[in-house]
């Protein structure tokens, strides 16, 4: 897995997760020295009917593996599905 510190995108580009490239990338932001973990998702038709994604859980356990926090805040679980949480 590859991980990388996030820049700004060029303009006219959309900065929502699930339009990274590639899908399943995962960055690393930060929000008032908190850092912010984002799985890019590839978009998908019908992607907000989807339970479970097994790219996303791996992705995932790699990031609590590697990190080990202690609290998790799942945001958009919708777009990362139940395998995140």
């Amino acid at each position: 897995m590859t991980i990388r510190p996030s820049t700004p995108p060029p303009p006219g580009s959309q900065q929502s997760g699930n339009k990274a490239e590639p899908p399943y990338q995962a960055r690393i932001d930060a929000y008032r020295g908190i850092p912010v973990f984002r799985i890019a998702r590839p978009r998908e038709r019908n992607m907000g009917w989807r339970s479970f994604n097994p790219s996303v859980r791996s992705r995932f356990e790699s990031l609590l593996d590697r990190f080990e926090p202690d609290l998790v805040h799942a945001h958009c679980v919708q777009q990362l599905t139940a395998s995140a949480v």
